[in-house]
């Protein structure tokens, strides 16, 4: 009895030692996998959950109940907040690389008479004026191969570096622009039209006003598994 007592005592210690359990609350993911697979997105969820959280792994649950429905558990009082940051990603909507007109600023943004194949879009500083950019750009987040994000002297940043396949084409596309502005496009806005110096293949960093939470939405967005889309119910 005195073993026994003296080992439920180690039990003891040895589970206050991973932290307390604290209760957990639940929603529902709707997913379309696009060629995922389950292991990689339940991977995906939870390590993207726990990480921007800042909860421990064990308080995260992810689980498949229908192929194309997610549940995922976390602590009750962080509901919100992984609704929120999952909104985030859906909303970040990806990373564009387009072409901007070289006469864009000879047009009258409220004329519908623009070239053919070209449309307005605004910045995301609204002290900037909207640019003519690319209707359907060859660049856009399949190009990318990975997303890291880290803080510099002009705030949150992301980098990111492009597939083999694409890198070589970058190289061709910004050696066709050199002295051409490139706009990079994140959602729906523009969040910078930089002059091309030199043509660039491997990566690019994507700087803005972002907030960290932004950027963290954005990097978990571009490093999911395949092209996997998803909904919050």
């Amino acid at each position: 009895m005195r073993w026994a007592g003296i080992f439920s005592i180690l039990l003891l210690l040895v589970g206050c030692s991973k932290g307390p359990l604290v209760p957990l609350a639940g929603f529902d993911i709707e997913i379309d996998a696009n060629g995922a697979e389950q292991e990689e997105i339940v991977s995906w969820f939870h390590e993207s959950l726990s990480a921007n959280l800042s909860v421990p792994e064990r308080n995260v649950k992810i689980r498949f109940t229908t192929p194309t429905l997610l549940s995922a558990e976390v602590p009750a009082t962080r509901v919100e907040d992984a609704k929120l940051f999952l909104s985030n990603c859906r909303e970040s909507g990806g990373v564009i690389f387009a072409e901007v007109h070289r006469e864009s600023a000879t047009f009258d943004p409220e004329s519908a008479d623009i070239p053919e194949g070209w449309h307005w879009m605004g910045f995301r500083d609204p002290s900037q004026s909207s640019i003519l950019v690319e209707k359907d750009p060859y660049f856009d987040e399949r190009a990318i191969a990975s997303a890291e994000r880290f803080s510099g002297a002009g705030g949150w940043a992301l980098s990111v570096n492009f597939t083999p396949e694409a890198a070589d084409e970058m190289g061709k596309f910004t050696k066709r622009l050199v002295n051409e502005r490139i706009a990079i496009i994140v959602g729906e806005e523009v969040i910078s039209a930089p002059v091309v110096r030199e043509p660039f293949s491997t990566g690019a960093s994507i700087t803005g006003d972002f907030t960290e939470a932004e950027i963290a939405a954005m990097e978990a967005f571009l490093n999911r598994p395949g092209r996997m889309t998803f909904r919050v119910r």
